[in-house]
């Protein structure tokens, strides 16, 4: 939370390549990837057609 949707994507990389092999913060990181994807989506839903073929 609190980080721009242009930059989520770089966020998701970092989380995966860095934290997600260490087992006791795996469930941590798969929650805020989890939370980015839900922002991806609400923003793809609330985006009108042709803002998406764009």
């Amino acid at each position: 939370e609190g980080i721009h949707l242009d930059k989520s994507d770089l966020l998701l990389v970092l989380l995966i390549e860095q934290f997600l092999p260490l087992p006791y913060i795996y469930i941590s990181v798969l929650h805020l990837a989890k939370l980015i994807v839900y922002d991806y989506i609400e923003v793809m839903l609330t985006l009108d057609q042709q803002a998406l073929s764009k």
